[in-house]
C-alpha cells in the first residue's frame, strides 16, 4: 500500500531550473552541515548529492557541481565515520550493563548490525583526518564484544535446554490427553462455563470463542458474543473499566448491539482514571495521557503512522496541510469503531507561527485529530518517553515548504523538513470526553 502512495507522489523537482535546483542543493548542503546527528547529516548529504547530480546535467553549472559533489563524497565519509563509532559506543554500554538475557541479545544484535553495516559500506580510512582513522580502529573490537556476548547467550541456552528436557517428558503425558479432551466444541464450552463460575470472565470468553472456532456454528458464535456482551457490560456497572475493555472488544470486532458504544465508554472511563504520563488503551493502540481538562482527557499516540506518505508542499500551513486532511477523514474513519469516533472532541486548535523564525500566524482551526504544536510539545515533553523516530509537528519551520518536527531523543527542530520527509512520522493527538 506504501509502495502504492510513493508512486503517485509528485517529483519535488519537477520544472525547477537548474539554477533553482543549484540552490536547492546548497541549501540541502548548509541543513547537513548544520546537523548534529551523523545519521541526519547523512541523508541531507545524499538528498543535496542528488540534486547536485541533476543540476551537472547544464554545462553551466556542470563543473561546480561536480566540485560539489566531490567535497560531499568526503564529508559524507566522515559523517559516516562518526555514526559508526556513535553505533559502536551505544552497543558497548549495552554490553557493560547488560543484567539479563534480553540485555546481552540487545547488545549481540547491535554489535552484528554495526559489523554488516561496516562491511557492506565501508568507510574510506585514507581520507580521513589521521586523528579519526585512529579513533575509527576501535571498530575492530566489535567482533571480539560480539563473541563474547554470544558465549554468554550459548551457556544460558544449553541451561535451559537441560532443565526444559525433563519439563517435556513430565508434562507431554498430561498435554496429550488434554488436548485430545479439547477438540471437541462442547468440551471448550463445559471449560468456559468452569472459568465463569471461577470469576474469570476473559478466559471464558475466549473459550467460548474457540467453540465457535471448532464448531462453526451460528449459535457457538452467539453464545460467544452474547456472553462477551453481558459480562463486559456487567463489569462496565461494576466499575471495572479494564476488564470491560477486553470482553466489549469481542463483541465490538462482530459489531455486536451497542458493544463499540459501550467499549468506549469503558475505554473512556479508563482513561479518565489514568495518572498524566501514563499509557492508556484507545481504539486498540497505546496513547500517553498529556493532560486533563475538566472531563476532557488529551492523548498522544505513543507510536506512530509508519505507512502514510505525505505530498511535499510549496507552502505549508496546517490549515492547508495534507497531514491535516488525512488524519481528520481517512485516519478517523478507520482507525475508530463508531462509538470511539463520538468521544473524539471537536477541538478549536490556536496555530501560532515559528516564534524562532518570526513566521506568520496562520487561522485556528476546529479538529478531531491533530499534531501537536511546537508549544504543546514543549508544555507536555515532560509526560514522554524519548522517541525512536522523528515526527512531524503542525508549526511551521523556517521556510514556506517546511514543517517543524521532533527529532530522535525528543529534540525540538523548529528550523523544520519539507512535508515530503519520508522518515518524519505522523503521530495523533487527541482530546477524549472521559464523561461517563
Amino acid at each position: 500500500m506504501a509502495a502504492e502512495k510513493k508512486k503517485k507522489v509528485k517529483d519535488p523537482f519537477e520544472g525547477m531550473t537548474s539554477e533553482e535546483l543549484f540552490q536547492k542543493a546548497l541549501q540541502n548542503l548548509q541543513y547537513a552541515e548544520q546537523m548534529e546527528d551523523p545519521g541526519l547529516k547523512i541523508s541531507f548529504f545524499d538528498r543535496s548529492d542528488m540534486i547536485f547530480a541533476r543540476a551537472s546535467a547544464d554545462q553551466t553549472y556542470a563543473e561546480e557541481a561536480e566540485a560539489r559533489r566531490a567535497e560531499i563524497r568526503g564529508k559524507r565519509n566522515e559523517a559516516l565515520a562518526l555514526l559508526y563509532l556513535e553505533k559502536y559506543k551505544k552497543a558497548c554500554l549495552v554490553e557493560a550493563e547488560a543484567k539479563n538475557e534480553d540485555a546481552w541479545q540487545q547488545a549481540a544484535d547491535l554489535f552484528q548490525t554495526l559489523k554488516d553495516e561496516v562491511q557492506s559500506k565501508p568507510v574510506r580510512q585514507e581520507i580521513l583526518s589521521a586523528e579519526l582513522q585512529e579513533k575509527l580502529q576501535t571498530l575492530e573490537q566489535a567482533d571480539a564484544h560480539l563473541q563474547h556476548c554470544r558465549t554468554y547467550l550459548q551457556a544460558k541456552n544449553r541451561g535451559r535446554r537441560r532443565k526444559r528436557l525433563i519439563g517435556f517428558a513430565v508434562v507431554a503425558v498430561i498435554l496429550v490427553g488434554g488436548l485430545l479432551f479439547l477438540q471437541t466444541a462442547a468440551s471448550r464450552t463445559f471449560i468456559a462455563s468452569a472459568l465463569d463460575l471461577t470469576g474469570n470472565k476473559t478466559m471464558a470468553a475466549s473459550f467460548h470463542q474457540k467453540a465457535w472456532w471448532k464448531s462453526g456454528s451460528d449459535a457457538d458464535l452467539d453464545r460467544y458474543l452474547s456472553y462477551a456482551y453481558e459480562q463486559g457490560q456487567k463489569e462496565l456497572e461494576a466499575g471495572h473499566p479494564e476488564t470491560a475493555c477486553e470482553l466489549l472488544s469481542r463483541a465490538a470486532e462482530h459489531d455486536y448491539a451497542d458493544s463499540g458504544k459501550l467499549l468506549a465508554g469503558a475505554e473512556a472511563l479508563e482513561i479518565g482514571e489514568a495518572e498524566i504520563g501514563e499509557k492508556v488503551e484507545f481504539a486498540d493502540k497505546k496513547w500517553f495521557v498529556l493532560a486533563r481538562d475538566g472531563e476532557k482527557t488529551l492523548l498522544l499516540m505513543s507510536g506512530y503512522l509508519e505507512d502514510v506518505v505525505l505530498p511535499a508542499e510549496d507552502t505549508y500551513s496546517w490549515e492547508d496541510s495534507a497531514a491535516r486532511s488525512y488524519l481528520n477523514s481517512t485516519y478517523l474513519q478507520d482507525a475508530f469503531l463508531p462509538g470511539e469516533a463520538d468521544r473524539i472532541c471537536l477541538t478549536e486548535l490556536g496555530n501560532e507561527g515559528n516564534q524562532k523564525y518570526d513566521t506568520a500566524d496562520d487561522e485556528n482551526t476546529e479538529d478531531q485529530v491533530f499534531l501537536l504544536s511546537e508549544a504543546e510539545f514543549l508544555q507536555y515533553c515532560g509526560e514522554l518517553e524519548e522517541s525512536k523516530h522523528m515526527w512531524w509537528l503542525r508549526t511551521p519551520g523556517a521556510h514556506e515548504d517546511a514543517a517543524a518536527y521532533i527529532n530522535r531523543g525528543n529534540t525540538l527542530m523548529s528550523y523544520g523538513s519539507a512535508t515530503d520527509t519520508d522518515d518524519i512520522l505522523l503521530r495523533p493527538a487527541i482530546w477524549v470526553d472521559t464523561a461517563k
